[in-house]
């Protein structure tokens, strides 16, 4: 059958596949770019809501850095000469990913690779290849925009003495998004096809699952956490709107986009790491399980700790109940996990499965621990010219895969021994 076939039918070869759905990708990777465009421009607009008085111009050139910033680019700002804290003036270029923008636009990608890649045939290379096509439009509807806009801020406050320029690098623009699409496509076209039914299908849903219940279930320890302690709730208010409305709305506003980074920034800790700061000699542990950061409000706190060069960072003892996260992780792969065993044809079988889902969820945690740090790099001060907060990647990752195939082995094993056919 040829590419002029009913719609909806499969495409005659692997050559016109891309072609025959190529309407329907143009359409939803249009819908995700619309997506990540509007999320990134909320936090400007409800700062100009709430009366910060910007510009419509200045208010729609922020938020475009926004939607570059869930895609994990870099910020970088030339021009402004006055230092920032302790960290000398120059150029600066700051990377922190704003999760939930990636969140949003991945989901409207998924669902769109998904679309594409029924109109072909069902064959798991196929439409894992035609579901990874979204990523061609999206990837050029972001770059090209990307080339256009750059924020322009005359001098004045206590920062900008000279005319500054804020932009995010050409080739980010158009990289960063493809492989955001690239990796979500082919997956959501794979899930559409016979083959996600078979073991190597089930390895990946269980790696993933067991991720997403990891981030979930951070985030509700997390409001546990703070419910456990309503004095440090209490002060946390008190911080956000002492500087007024539209300083409390543009905190606000940060943390609604930032969930998901905090959700692996308690994830790391959960399961036995820190979330640390990191320059060119030396990191410093902010958070563990023992531990919590002692100092001013978090925007005072940080500046400081992009300043710091050496010693040690204020920290408190964290109170016992900070312990109970480490069942966030233990509980996640048991239900990410658990529909392995079942399934599987020997012990063996499910031996293997445990630790190949265990392996997905090390290396999700990993690449997102990433995305969710702050970078920050400065061409002024040569004893910080880079500094990054967040979770140590290498640590994070060695302790996710041992935690998911450790586990994972387990679980799948055990959920083997208690099914039926066990």
């Amino acid at each position: 059958m040829t590419r002029g076939g009913a719609a909806g039918r499969p495409a005659a070869s692997t050559v016109e596949d891309p072609a025959g759905a190529a309407g329907v990708t143009l359409r939803w990777a249009g819908a995700a770019a619309l997506v990540a465009v509007v999320a990134g421009q909320a936090p400007p607009l409800l700062a100009n809501v709430t009366g910060a008085g910007l510009a419509v111009s200045t208010q729609v050139r922020a938020g475009w850095l926004y939607t570059m910033a869930g895609h994990a680019a870099s910020v970088e700002i030339a021009g402004a000469s006055r230092s920032l804290d302790g960290v000398a003036g120059g150029t600066f270029s700051i990377r922190f990913g704003f999760l939930s923008i990636a969140v949003l636009a991945g989901a409207v990608l998924a669902v769109g690779s998904r679309a594409a890649a029924r109109r072909v045939g069902d064959a798991g290379a196929r439409r894992a290849v035609v579901g990874a096509t979204i990523a061609v439009p999206y990837a050029i509807a972001l770059g090209v925009v990307n080339l256009l806009v750059t924020l322009r801020l005359e001098p004045g406050g206590a920062f900008l003495g000279s005319p500054t320029s804020i932009s995010v690098p050409a080739w980010e623009g158009f990289v960063l998004p493809a492989a955001l699409a690239v990796v979500v496509g082919a997956l959501g076209g794979w899930s559409v096809s016979r083959s996600w039914r078979g073991s190597v299908g089930r390895v990946a849903v269980a790696g993933l699952r067991s991720f997403t219940w990891a981030l979930g279930l951070a985030l509700v320890g997390l409001l546990a956490f703070a419910a456990l302690r309503p004095a440090g709730l209490e002060r946390y208010a008190t911080e956000v709107w002492s500087a007024g409305t539209p300083r409390a709305a543009l905190y606000l506003g940060h943390q609604t986009l930032l969930l998901p980074n905090a959700a692996v920034w308690v994830l790391a800790p959960a399961m036995g790491g820190c979330v640390t700061i990191r320059d060119d000699g030396a990191a410093r542990d902010l958070v563990c399980l023992d531990r919590l950061p002692r100092g001013p409000d978090p925007a005072a706190w940080l500046l400081s700790e992009l300043g710091r060069v050496e010693g040690e960072s204020p920290t408190t003892p964290a109170p016992v109940a900070a312990w109970i996260f480490v069942f966030v992780p233990a509980a996640a792969i048991v239900l990410g996990v658990r529909t392995l065993g079942p399934v599987a044809s020997s012990w063996r079988s499910a031996f293997a499965m445990g630790a190949a889902a265990g392996a997905v969820f090390a290396l999700a945690v990993t690449v997102v621990s990433l995305a969710a740090s702050l970078w920050f790099s400065s061409d002024g001060n040569v004893e910080a010219r880079l500094v990054a907060l967040g979770p140590d990647p290498v640590t994070t990752g060695v302790l996710a895969l041992a935690w998911g195939v450790v586990g994972g082995v387990a679980v799948s094993v055990a959920s083997r021994r208690f099914s039926p056919r066990g």
